[in-house]
């Protein structure tokens, strides 16, 4: 790459430049990074290394943050020196010893103002700096905001980029950045500084706030992601879960609520939206950006709860109930129904798509969800005691080991559910469609399955009594693995 770069260490040679110019000039910064990415891709006939499009499109990107906050202080246009002293052109040639590795530039992509990389261009930076006079403005300051404000500009040129850089990397290397990138906010939201009035929070409510918006508004978190971000988050032994778990928490209850879409005044959707006009990324809407945002905060809030049943310091401490806790004040059993809804209005079964599979060990007692479509979700382990399952679709969804204890199933569609040592006692389930389902395990004591129909599937090892209802079941003969004495009582055999 630093072939095509000729006479020149890097991109960054032009803050040699006078600054007026670099500012006012408006030239494009990451369309000539990706140019140049796909100028090496044309005469070399194969693809740029991952080390390379980072080095090249993480210049462009500082370059368009120079423009961009630099163009906030006019006076530099009077004051600027266009005689650039010795140090920083041993500055810019120090960019060629620069060695990027797979490692590097993936922490460059994650968290770019942490990054090596940046430290270095800050250096130069710092020393063009030195020539120009900005009044009442910190040098330092200055610099660390053009390197924190780099990153966005970072993914516009991923964004832009097409198929030039997404070639080169696997299917999950971009999910595991945005878990390194996430990380980096989350822990940042739990941080903690003396101030005048005593300890307060680093990031502000009204910051965390559009930064959750900024990160989860678009597109919707994947099982990789979360894998990822679990596995990053447990790395550190300080992390502060709880806190995390609150403000989030607290977010899901305001959104909930519709306060952040619900305004006279400029919404965080609203803004979001006009950010990603200005990306070229058209076609989408403010309940589009609301609905994924609020539904990725709700998954977080799933795996923190999942992760906390495993620690038992944190398991009393850590319980997200979706509708809020039964006898709690802010408990509203019709509030996951309306995040269903809500979230179908955009497009029907944007729900279970999203949210589907991270709803394993989940706490939905006392839940309504009525109507509510889940088919093929994950709801191994999850607590539904008290819940309203009137009408909801369960088809070929993952109920092991799920607490169905008590509940109304009649009539409902589990045809091809997992319901291996599901607890079904004293559960209604007459008339209800459980072809296909697998009972293996499943608990039945007290259960009514009159009229059910269990044909086609494994129903070995299932638990009865003589108060489990089996008056006109349908399909066990045919069912696989019916226990011998359940037979005999049927008079099966």
């Amino acid at each position: 790459m630093k072939p095509l770069l000729q006479n020149s260490s890097s991109l960054l040679d032009v803050l040699c430049s006078p600054l007026a110019q670099v500012v006012g000039a408006g030239l494009p910064f990451v369309p000539l990074g990706i140019a140049l990415l796909k100028f090496s891709r044309d005469i070399t006939n194969q693809d740029p290394s991952l080390e390379d499009c980072v080095f090249i499109v993480s210049q462009a990107a500082y370059l368009e943050s120079v423009k961009e906050i630099l163009s906030l202080y006019p006076s530099i246009n009077s004051d600027d020196d266009p005689n650039i002293n010795k140090a920083l052109t041993e500055q810019l040639q120090k960019l060629n010893d620069i060695e990027l590795d797979y490692q590097s530039a993936s922490n460059t992509v994650a968290c770019f103002h942490e990054s090596e990389l940046a430290k270095a261009f800050n250096v130069v930076l710092l020393e063009r700096l030195k020539a120009v006079s900005i009044p009442d403005t910190d040098p330092d300051i200055l610099t660390q905001q053009v390197a924190w404000n780099t990153h966005r500009y970072i993914i516009k040129a991923w964004i832009q980029s097409g198929d030039v850089i997404n070639n080169i990397i696997q299917p999950s290397f971009g999910e595991f950045l945005f878990a390194e990138h996430l990380k980096a906010y989350l822990k940042d939201w739990t941080q903690y500084e003396e101030g005048q009035n005593g300890r307060q929070l680093v990031i502000s409510e009204a910051e965390m706030n559009w930064q959750i918006y900024d990160l989860l508004g678009f597109g919707r978190l994947t099982l990789e992601i979360v894998e990822y971000l679990v596995g990053l988050l447990t790395e550190k032994q300080d992390f502060h879960w709880e806190q995390l778990f609150k403000r989030l928490e607290k977010f899901y209850d305001n959104w909930c609520k519709g306060k952040f879409i619900d305004s006279a005044e400029e919404t965080l959707p609203q803004k979001k939206l006009r950010q990603l006009q200005q990306y070229g990324i058209q076609g989408l809407g403010q309940r589009h950006l609301d609905i994924y945002t609020g539904l990725n905060v709700m998954i977080l809030l799933l795996e923190l709860h999942r992760y906390a049943i495993g620690r038992n310091d944190l398991k009393q401490e850590i319980v997200f109930y979706p509708s809020g806790q039964t006898g709690a004040e802010n408990f509203d059993k019709y509030q996951l129904t309306r995040v269903i809804n809500y979230s179908d209005c955009f497009q029907l079964g944007t729900f279970n798509r999203v949210v589907g599979q991270f709803l394993s060990d989940a706490n939905l007692s006392g839940a309504n969800l009525f109507f509510a479509v889940l088919s093929e979700a994950n709801l191994s382990g999850t607590n539904f005691r008290g819940a309203d399952l009137s009408e909801a679709n369960l088809s070929r969804a993952n109920l092991s080991g799920a607490d169905l204890i008590f509940l109304d199933l009649s009539y409902l569609n589990l045809s091809g559910a997992d319901l291996r040592g599901a607890n079904l006692s004293r559960a209604n389930l007459s008339d209800a469609n459980l072809k296909g389902a697998n009972l293996r395990g499943a608990d039945l004591w007290g259960a009514n399955l009159s009229h059910a129909n269990l044909s086609q599937k494994d129903s070995g090892d299932i638990l009865w009594d003589e108060n489990t209802n089996w008056e006109n079941v349908e399909g066990l003969n045919t069912a696989i693995n019916v226990p011998k004495a359940l037979k005999k009582q049927l008079w099966l055999s």
